[in-house]
């Protein structure tokens, strides 16, 4: 009895998976005719496209602020918010470009405000001195960190070019 049982499962269970072959096999020939079919006529047949996005810019670090500012001032072993810098530089900040998210205190046009220099920027003080001349337009990469207090931020260079 349990091998009848049995011999009937498996014919059910092949019987099914025949079906659904043959299924198959109609679809892809049903595809197939209407493939020939639009080779003769002038009908196109649609076309799928990736989706292309608005803005192809690269995107922007989380905690990072791509600005234009005008060098202002330059200062050697200085401080902000308790953190001791080799250089700080003092910009005057003409367009913010973008930033990355979890900016806390955003950057705006306009505003007036110190950076510190990273250290392997600030080694040869006379030689940034040269580089960030004064009253000189340049685009800056900056990322903003929390001062030790927690209640206001600093904000320190990651690179910087001259705009010409």
């Amino acid at each position: 009895m349990d091998k009848v049982v049995y011999l009937l499962l498996m014919m059910v269970l092949f019987s099914c998976k025949t079906t659904g072959n043959t299924q198959e096999k109609k679809e892809e020939q049903n595809y197939q005719k209407k493939e020939v079919e639009n080779q003769g006529s002038n009908v196109n047949t649609p076309t799928i496209k990736k989706p292309t996005y608005i803005n192809s810019q690269d995107p922007i670090n989380p905690g990072t602020v791509h600005l234009i500012a005008s060098v202002t001032k330059i200062t050697k072993d200085a401080s902000i918010c308790g953190k001791s810098y080799k250089a700080t530089v003092t910009v005057k900040v003409n367009s913010v470009k973008g930033s990355g998210s979890g900016i806390v205190n955003m950057i705006s046009a306009g505003q007036e405000i110190t950076f510190g220099i990273r250290k392997y920027m600030a080694e040869d003080f006379e030689v940034l001195k040269q580089k960030l001349i004064k009253d000189q337009e340049f685009f800056f990469i900056v990322e903003e960190g929390l001062c030790r207090n927690m209640s206001q931020t600093a904000y320190v260079v990651s690179s910087f070019k001259v705009i010409n």
